[in-house]
Parts: structure tokens; C-alpha cells; sequence
């Protein structure tokens, strides 16, 4: 099979060597490795700025994308900040300005910490016939170890020479792991590794034939290397934190 080289961007996960504290936590900006490029899920998009894809999000209602909230601390209320729909960000699409942000209140800006989960508030909504938003999941994810995850990211595409060409890219992997007492699941294999500029981007699990955002892309272990790619429980936030700000901001 080619297999094409896909990298997200975002955050990184790297454990030091020796080390027996809490890993330590390296900003990366990188894309899903050996994914390929994506024409369809329209719903996922890109964060960019100058041209540039830093992060990925998920349309999640007309107005609101849901990305990680390091992806929201990035913004740093800059106002070029747009939001692209489309495969490519240097071809066709539709861009949008970013009129709010917020990050879950118990986010700290350390990974380790746990709530990386964040939402943008676009000015005005995508026309449906753009794309349409992603229900939430609400299946607990310790019981979904194996099930399929499909995962959507912009960001650098080869590990080695760190290129990024603005595409979206996709691939299958499967749910490894649970870790017990947090707010993630681990998702990954040798065939699909996430990397900077993936940070934010939806992990889709389709069930009984409707598909659901699941996963918020987090981190990875060891920059771009590792199949330990973390992302964050979309149903342990969508009722007490994701939906009523989508409420009170597109209700």
C-alpha cells in the first residue's frame, strides 16, 4: 500500500528520558502521518493564520467549532485568525473571521492537567451547503476500546522533514486505551500518527451508522513517533460544558 505521510498540528506530548516526574509538555506543530489527502468531511476545518495552519477544529453547530484550548490559548485574540473550510487552505474554501473563544474553566494551560477542550465562535454561520455540524458523542469511551476512530487534521505531513503543504488528510485507527481516573482516550497505530497541527481535531466514531465527534485531538507521545495519541472525551464535556455555550452563543 503508499502510504502517504500525514501530520496534525498542534501539541506534543514528549516523555525525557530517565525521567520519573510527570512528563514534560513541548508545543508542536504537526500534521497526521501516513493519512490521506482529504476532499471530504467538510466539517473538519483549519485554524489559520497568515496562511499558515496552526490547529484543527470540528464544526459542531452552525456558528460554533470545537478545537483543543491550547488551540484557543494560540489565538491569543488575534484578530487574522480565521477559521477554513476545505481540503486545501492555499486553494478553494470559505473562510471566517473568529468573533469569540472560550476554554474549559478548569483548563490550565498544562496538558497534564487534563480539560484541554476549547470552542471558537465564528461571525456568522457556515451555509449548509458547506458543511453541516457533527453531533456530539455521548458513549463512554471505556467501553469503545477497539471500536474504529477516524481521525481528520491539518498540519506538517512527513516527521522527518517537518513539510506542510495546508491539506487536510485523514485516516482509520482504532481506540487502544482508556487511561483510568482522566479525561482521555488513546488512539493511534504505526499506520496513522498524529503530529503538530492535529492538536484540536476530531476524532469521528460512527455508530449505528451516525457518525459522532468523540475525540478532540490533545497530544502525542514523543513528538511524531508514537501511536500514543491522546485525545480528549467529547461525553464527559458535552452537557455541562460544550452545549450550553452553544446555547447562549447559537441557540
Amino acid at each position: 500500500m503508499n502510504r502517504h505521510a500525514f501530520v496534525l498540528l498542534g501539541l506534543s506530548l514528549t516523555v525525557q528520558a530517565c525521567q520519573t516526574a510527570q512528563p514534560s509538555l513541548e508545543r508542536q506543530s504537526e500534521s497526521l502521518i501516513f493519512g490521506e489527502v482529504d476532499q471530504g468531511h467538510p466539517e473538519a476545518v483549519a485554524l489559520t493564520r497568515g496562511g499558515h495552519a496552526f490547529c484543527t477544529g470540528t464544526l459542531i453547530s452552525p456558528r460554533v467549532v470545537a478545537t483543543a484550548a491550547h488551540c484557543v490559548d494560540m489565538l491569543a485574540g488575534d484578530p487574522q485568525v480565521t477559521i477554513f473550510f476545505g481540503t486545501d487552505i492555499e486553494g478553494d474554501g470559505v473562510k471566517i473571521a473568529v468573533q469569540d473563544t472560550v476554554a474549559h474553566p478548569m483548563w490550565t494551560g498544562n496538558l497534564s492537567g487534563g480539560h484541554d477542550v476549547g470552542m471558537l465562535l465564528m461571525e456568522f454561520p457556515i451555509a449548509p451547503e458547506v458543511a453541516t455540524p457533527v453531533p456530539l458523542s455521548h458513549f463512554d469511551m471505556s467501553e469503545q476500546i477497539g471500536t474504529a476512530i477516524d481521525r481528520v487534521g491539518f498540519g506538517i505531513y512527513d516527521a522527518d522533514t517537518r513539510a506542510q503543504d495546508g491539506k487536510k488528510r485523514s485516516g482509520f485507527t482504532t481506540v487502544t486505551s482508556v487511561p483510568s481516573g482522566g479525561d482521555t482516550f488513546i488512539a493511534g497505530d504505526a499506520d496513522l500518527i498524529t503530529c503538530q497541527g492535529d492538536s484540536g481535531g476530531p476524532a469521528f466514531m460512527t455508530i449505528e451508522g451516525t457518525t459522532y465527534l468523540a475525540g478532540v485531538h490533545s497530544f502525542g507521545i514523543e513528538g511524531c513517533r508514537s501511536a500514543q495519541n491522546g485525545d480528549t472525551r467529547v461525553e464527559l464535556y458535552a452537557d455541562d460544558f460544550i452545549l450550553p455555550w452553544i446555547q447562549e452563543n447559537d441557540g
